[in-house]
This record gives C-alpha cells, sequence and structure tokens, in this order.
C-alpha cells in the first residue's frame, strides 16, 4: 500500500513524499520504500535516514551501493534480524551517526530510500547473507 503525505518545507524547499509499504507473505522480507521529491529547480535539501544505534549489533556501511546494514538481537531470546537502508548511490552524501543512530546522509531533489527488515521465521535468525544484496531495485 502507499501513503501520500502532504509537502513539508525544509530549509525553504517545499518536500514531498510517497511511502510505499510491501509485506510480502511468505517472504519473511518487509519493505519500507519511499520516494522524496522537491520543488523544481530547487537546491538539494540533505536528509539523514537511518536506524537505531542497538548494544552487540553488526554494522557494515558500503559506499559503493550506498547501504547501511545491521545485524541485530531480537528482544526476549527471539533469533536476530537484519536491517537496510538502501539509497540510490548518486544521491549517498556519506554516513554520519548521533547518539542514538546510524545514519546515511542523502541529497533530496529525487530520492528513492529503501529500509528493509529481514529475519528467519525458522530460526528467528537474520540470513547469514543479507538478501538484498545486489537485488535489482533496492
Amino acid at each position: 500500500f502507499e501513503l501520500a503525505y502532504d509537502a513539508f518545507e525544509a530549509n525553504g524547499v517545499k518536500v514531498s513524499e510517497v511511502k510505499r509499504i510491501t509485506l510480502d507473505a511468505g517472504s519473511q522480507l518487509d519493505r519500507f520504500r519511499s520516494l522524496y521529491r522537491t520543488e523544481s529547480g530547487s537546491t538539494p535539501v540533505v536528509s539523514a535516514i537511518g536506524l537505531k544505534q542497538t548494544t552487540g549489533a553488526q554494522k557494515d556501511f558500503a559506499a559503493a551501493t550506498a547501504s547501511l546494514t545491521i545485524r541485530e538481537k531480537v528482544a526476549k531470546s527471539a533469533g536476530n534480524q537484519g536491517l537496510a537502508v538502501v539509497l540510490e548511490p548518486k544521491t549517498l552524501g556519506g554516513e554520519a551517526a548521533d547518539k542514538l543512530n546510524h545514519l546515511l546522509l542523502a541529497q533530496l531533489r529525487q530520492v528513492d530510500a529503501s529500509v528493509i527488515r529481514h529475519q528467519d521465521p525458522t530460526t528467528g535468525s537474520a540470513a547469514p547473507a543479507l538478501p538484498w544484496r545486489g537485488v535489482a531495485g533496492c
């Protein structure tokens, strides 16, 4: 399903967002995809898109694929999950962090950003090889 948000202002530039949420039955892969657009001719707006920092999580940043991936334990010993933020490489402005989050910086002009979550239902573990790496459209 899709959610269309009214335009908001960021540093004097109007930005709109359409979010597509995909919950594929049986795939154990949820996808939250946002398409950001700014006014024609406006200067790019930098946005921070990220994942929360958790104790013991394994983090990987790959500039070539504009991706930030994390493997972390799930509460109450329910296994592990893998999380990722994937951007269009041409929009990547770098990697950053604040006290609570690991962040990717993106220049919003027309940006397609995906946040992906994967969990193996049989073991509760994230797949050893993250399933979105090299997948077209992710």
